[in-house]
Protein backbone atom coordinates (compact mmCIF):
# COMPACT_ATOMS: atom_id res chain seq x y z
CA UNK A 1 0.00 0.00 0.00
CA UNK A 2 0.93 3.52 -0.47
CA UNK A 3 2.58 5.41 1.80
CA UNK A 4 3.07 2.01 4.18
CA UNK A 5 5.20 2.20 7.14
CA UNK A 6 8.24 0.48 6.52
CA UNK A 7 9.35 0.73 10.24
CA UNK A 8 8.58 -1.29 13.15
CA UNK A 9 7.80 2.08 15.45
CA UNK A 10 4.33 1.84 17.21
CA UNK A 11 2.15 4.39 15.95
CA UNK A 12 -0.71 5.51 17.82
CA UNK A 13 -4.11 5.43 15.81
CA UNK A 14 -5.72 8.30 14.48
CA UNK A 15 -9.34 8.22 16.26
CA UNK A 16 -10.38 11.64 14.46
CA UNK A 17 -13.06 9.88 12.66
CA UNK A 18 -11.96 11.51 9.47
CA UNK A 19 -11.06 10.12 6.06
CA UNK A 20 -7.95 10.70 4.87
CA UNK A 21 -7.76 13.00 1.57
CA UNK A 22 -4.75 10.77 -0.51
CA UNK A 23 -6.00 6.97 0.66
CA UNK A 24 -9.62 7.68 0.57
CA UNK A 25 -10.26 5.61 3.65
CA UNK A 26 -10.81 5.93 7.06
CA UNK A 27 -8.02 7.56 9.50
CA UNK A 28 -8.55 4.61 12.08
CA UNK A 29 -7.65 2.53 9.25
CA UNK A 30 -4.51 3.81 7.71
CA UNK A 31 -3.06 6.54 10.00
CA UNK A 32 -0.81 4.88 11.85
CA UNK A 33 0.75 2.67 9.08
CA UNK A 34 1.28 5.54 7.09
CA UNK A 35 4.84 7.41 6.51
CA UNK A 36 3.38 10.99 6.85
CA UNK A 37 1.32 10.30 10.38
CA UNK A 38 4.21 11.59 11.98
CA UNK A 39 4.82 13.01 15.95
CA UNK A 40 6.00 16.37 16.74
CA UNK A 41 7.17 17.64 20.83
CA UNK A 42 5.04 20.70 21.30
CA UNK A 43 4.68 22.94 24.69
CA UNK A 44 1.21 23.43 25.66
CA UNK A 45 1.01 26.71 28.08
CA UNK A 46 -0.21 24.43 31.49
CA UNK A 47 0.46 21.17 30.64
CA UNK A 48 4.01 21.23 29.42
CA UNK A 49 5.58 19.24 26.80
CA UNK A 50 3.80 16.89 24.91
CA UNK A 51 4.10 14.66 21.93
CA UNK A 52 1.03 15.04 19.17
CA UNK A 53 0.92 13.40 16.34
CA UNK A 54 -0.97 14.62 13.13
CA UNK A 55 -0.43 13.91 9.33
CA UNK A 56 2.58 15.62 7.91
CA UNK A 57 0.41 17.46 5.56
CA UNK A 58 -1.45 19.09 8.47
CA UNK A 59 1.85 19.55 10.23
CA UNK A 60 3.04 22.13 7.24
CA UNK A 61 0.21 24.11 7.45
CA UNK A 62 0.40 24.60 11.38
CA UNK A 63 4.50 24.94 11.15
CA UNK A 64 3.79 27.34 8.26
CA UNK A 65 1.16 29.28 10.44
CA UNK A 66 3.31 29.40 13.71
CA UNK A 67 6.52 30.47 11.68
CA UNK A 68 4.20 33.12 10.10
CA UNK A 69 3.60 34.43 13.29
CA UNK A 70 7.11 33.99 14.73
CA UNK A 71 8.65 36.10 11.85
CA UNK A 72 6.23 39.14 12.60
CA UNK A 73 7.34 39.19 15.57
CA UNK A 74 11.27 39.29 14.80
CA UNK A 75 9.94 42.23 12.08
CA UNK A 76 8.27 44.50 14.93
CA UNK A 77 11.50 43.77 17.14
CA UNK A 78 13.97 44.35 14.39
CA UNK A 79 11.98 47.95 13.59
CA UNK A 80 12.05 48.49 16.91
CA UNK A 81 16.08 48.21 16.67
CA UNK A 82 16.17 50.27 13.72
CA UNK A 83 13.87 52.90 15.18
CA UNK A 84 16.31 53.19 17.95
CA UNK A 85 19.15 53.31 16.26
CA UNK A 86 17.80 56.23 13.98
CA UNK A 87 17.26 57.64 16.81
CA UNK A 88 20.78 57.69 18.63
CA UNK A 89 22.59 58.51 15.26
CA UNK A 90 20.17 61.38 14.58
CA UNK A 91 21.06 63.04 17.86
CA UNK A 92 24.84 62.08 17.81
CA UNK A 93 24.96 64.38 13.89
CA UNK A 94 22.74 67.06 15.65
CA UNK A 95 25.60 67.59 18.51
CA UNK A 96 28.10 70.13 17.27
CA UNK A 97 31.59 68.11 16.66
CA UNK A 98 34.23 68.44 19.30
CA UNK A 99 37.01 70.32 17.79
CA UNK A 100 40.15 68.52 17.30
CA UNK A 101 43.57 68.65 19.45
CA UNK A 102 46.30 70.32 18.18
CA UNK A 103 48.59 68.35 16.53
CA UNK A 104 52.34 68.67 16.15
CA UNK A 105 53.14 68.72 12.39
CA UNK A 106 56.87 69.09 12.84
CA UNK A 107 58.41 65.47 12.62
CA UNK A 108 55.76 65.18 9.40
CA UNK A 109 57.84 68.40 7.98
CA UNK A 110 60.77 67.01 9.01
CA UNK A 111 60.05 63.55 7.34
CA UNK A 112 58.95 64.90 4.22
CA UNK A 113 61.89 67.27 3.43
CA UNK A 114 64.38 64.20 4.62
CA UNK A 115 62.75 62.02 1.94
CA UNK A 116 62.99 64.91 -0.69
CA UNK A 117 66.37 65.91 -0.44
CA UNK A 118 67.14 61.77 -0.37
Amino acid sequence: MWGASKTSTHKPVNESGMTCPLLKQPCSQVCHKCEFWEPLQVTITGKGDTQMWKCAFVWTTTLASVNNIRLEGLQQAWESLRNVAATAIRGALARPAAPLPPRDVTPLIEHDDARRSS
